[in-house]
């Protein structure tokens, strides 16, 4: 993920903060939906389900656990 500098000198920058602050409500129902199939997930399957979404999602594998 790139971090976006934003400068307030320039004469754009209101315009560039609205774009970049902007948010689709329509995303929040399906995070929301993402959100509760992991959740239900890790509560059926316990730490092997928590252990590979936390691989796919931060990329990151905890020592010590086969998946």
């Amino acid at each position: 993920m790139e971090i976006r500098r934003l400068d307030s000198t320039r004469d754009d920058f209101d315009t560039q903060l609205n774009e970049l602050l902007a948010w689709d409500i329509s995303a929040d129902s399906e995070i929301e939906q993402v959100v509760r199939g992991v959740i239900a997930d890790i509560q059926q399957r316990g730490d092997v389900a928590l252990l590979e979404y936390t691989a796919q999602f931060d990329g990151h594998r905890a020592a010590g656990y086969r998946l």
